[in-house]
């Protein structure tokens, strides 16, 4: 664990994993963003929602801006927005 309080967000390294050689070379966002686990995810989400009654609409807004904010802006969908400086 880091001391450094500072780096605790979305786009730093604050521990060591067990699988990851070294900082660089971590998975990155980009190969994350087109994996089929993820499609996968965002198809059981789907049919959860259809299950439990949730409104999709909602929902495919968020998987859509998520999935699509890597491939755009190259960056974890959480970092992105409208207005990012």
């Amino acid at each position: 664990m880091d001391a450094d309080l500072n780096i605790y967000d979305v786009g730093h390294v604050c521990m060591a994993h067990p699988g990851w050689i070294s900082a660089s070379g971590r998975p990155s966002v980009a190969t994350g963003g087109r994996s089929t686990t993820r499609r996968n995810a965002m198809k059981t989400l789907l049919r959860r929602a259809i299950a439990t009654g949730v409104p999709i609409g909602s929902l495919v807004k968020v998987l859509v801006a998520f999935a699509t904010m890597v491939l755009l802006e190259h960056v974890h969908p959480l970092q992105s927005g409208i207005s990012r400086v």
